[in-house]
């Protein structure tokens, strides 16, 4: 049976900037209040001139968050790893169109930051800032997303405004290894379990150790809080006449109950995605209960389209 046409969805999309709308992100950051004169095109125009040209330093990259009608950039995020380390990042610059304040924009931008730097493997996101008060709205959003205060440089940009330094230890997220399978065995068991399925723990690291042993044909992920696995997801590969090629399919993704909404299913989407590019996929697909209304916007929010009440695609082709 042919799919039916995506459904249409309303969440805003977070991609790359264009060219054509590096006046308008700059204008948006001169908007935000927080940058002395002249320093927005010394800071801003020359970080998405280097974006464009492909001249960002290795692992750095620049967000956009867009309007889901218009596609109006509402925010703009600069980050990567901090250092040649690759276990600490940092955010750069965050801003959001005033008209958009209070309306989670900036939530969602830095969701996603810490959803990528935990794919990659890092354990903390660092923001460095000022304490003037001009940046007081900043410092209250870090403190309100738990960032705590890491270090103090006295004076470093002028007499009485300091250099501060915040930082939040991230869940990183990697490719599970055969000592994993109990672990994730069991967390297979128990996802199924509170949908009424029952499944020996011996079959569910039967069904998990294939993926483990053999990487072409997907990938078992594992997201980490120090020694203790919080959360997995499942990634198996297949090929399709309707994609023209092999597409990623999300059997599993599972978050333990104490720590979702922390940004720990994103981390693992972020990172099952990156995975899906790196096998070659064209699109990932998944299915999702209608009646799970945070699974399907996290879905929306990263790109997903529902086929169906229950299947959603993303396409990989392209940016």
């Amino acid at each position: 049976m042919r799919p039916q046409p995506p459904l249409r969805t309303t969440a805003p999309s977070i991609r790359r900037p264009v060219p054509d709308e590096t006046s308008a992100l700059v204008a948006l950051g001169e908007a935000t209040g927080i940058f002395e004169p002249g320093e927005t095109d010394e800071l801003l125009r020359r970080t998405l001139e280097l974006a464009h040209a492909g001249e960002l330093a290795p692992g750095h990259q620049v967000r956009v968050l867009a309007d889901s009608t218009g596609g109006r950039p509402l925010g703009w995020v600069f980050f990567g790893p901090r250092d040649a380390n690759t276990s600490a990042w940092e955010l750069f610059w965050i801003g959001v169109d005033p008209l958009h304040h209070g309306k989670g924009v900036g939530s969602e931008l830095l969701r996603f930051v810490e959803a990528e730097a935990s794919a990659a493997g890092a354990e903390a996101l660092f923001i460095e800032t000022s304490s003037s008060h001009r940046l007081e709205r900043a410092r209250r959003f870090y403190l309100r997303h738990g960032y705590t205060l890491d270090g103090v440089q006295p004076d470093e940009f002028g007499p009485g405004d300091d250099k501060l330094t915040f930082r939040r230890a991230l869940t990183p997220v990697e490719r599970a290894r055969a000592a994993d399978l109990d672990v994730v065995g069991a967390l297979l068991v128990a996802q199924l379990a509170e949908h009424g399925v029952s499944l020996d723990a011996r079959r569910a690291q039967e069904a998990l150790a294939g993926l483990i042993h053999e990487p072409a044909r997907g990938a078992v992920l594992a997201a980490r809080d120090g020694s203790a696995t919080i959360g997995f997801a499942v990634l198996a590969t297949t090929w399709t006449v309707e994609h023209g090629g092999l597409v990623a399919w999300l059997d599993e993704l599972y978050v333990v109950p104490p720590r979702r909404g922390a940004g720990v299913g994103q981390a693992l989407l972020t990172r099952a995605l990156a995975e899906a590019r790196a096998l070659g996929c064209r699109a990932v697909e998944l299915e999702v209960d209608h009646e799970h209304a945070r699974a399907e916007h996290l879905y929306g929010r990263n790109g997903f389209e529902p086929l169906s009440r229950a299947r959603w695609v993303r396409s990989l082709v392209g940016p």
